[in-house]
């Protein structure tokens, strides 16, 4: 596996983890249960709020958590490459 699919992948993961902490902190419950929290939460939002059934809300959540990896993993990937780029360009200017 090459080097910035492995940071883009690591980025992916944090930039998930902290939108699910951040979501799921909102609520008095143990650390553990901030994930499962913050999936049921966003679900309930896309059921209740904007009136769509219940499995494609949990469909929706799915996605929008995978969107968000996603997000994540093509951010890290790219400024992977884009600094590397750069450590190449300065090795190569003092040749």
């Amino acid at each position: 596996m090459q080097k910035n699919t492995t940071v883009g992948i690591i980025t992916g993961f944090v930039l998930m983890i902290a939108f699910m902490l951040g979501i799921g902190m909102t609520q008095e419950d143990p650390f553990y249960m901030w994930f499962a929290n913050s999936f049921y939460g966003i679900a309930f939002t896309f059921s209740f709020g904007f009136g769509v059934p219940e499995i494609i809300s949990y469909i929706l959540t799915f996605f929008l958590f995978a969107l968000t990896f996603l997000l994540g993993f093509f951010i890290g990937k790219k400024l992977f490459n884009v600094s590397n780029k750069k450590t190449k360009q300065e090795i190569d200017s003092l040749k």
